[in-house]
């Protein structure tokens, strides 16, 4: 149900640290349970299986599994930041996130009536 213009956050996890299981005071939320990053993005469309965009128009888009691949515009500001601690620490961000979660469109209140 994902359309054009939605805004989603994309999150990518890793193994919780084991130790945080005996104190919550003591250590935050992402240790805890293991988030690793969080991402803002927006749907700019879905890619059927040749690679091509498709809208809500589009009639018996070409899908060979229940694979989507989602083309997103990101934070160009904050892609920035990632690439150069990635160029820094060697850190990779943007290799896997392992869901995405969509805002309700009510909520979206960072943007103007003319959508930018």
């Amino acid at each position: 149900q994902l359309r054009r213009h939605d805004t989603c956050l994309l999150v990518s996890f890793q193994k919780p640290d084991e130790n945080c299981n005996n104190n919550w005071s003591e250590h935050s939320f992402p240790a805890r349970f293991g988030l690793k990053y969080v991402r803002g993005c927006e749907i700019e469309g879905i890619l059927d299986s040749d690679g091509s965009m498709i809208d809500e128009y589009t009639e018996n888009p070409n899908f060979n599994d229940n694979m989507r691949t989602y083309l997103v515009w990101l934070d160009c500001n904050q892609y920035k930041i990632d690439l150069d601690t990635i160029e820094r620490q060697k850190t990779p961000v943007y290799d896997k996130f392992h869901l995405m979660i969509r805002r309700k469109p009510e909520k979206n209140n960072f943007k103007n009536a003319e959508g930018g």
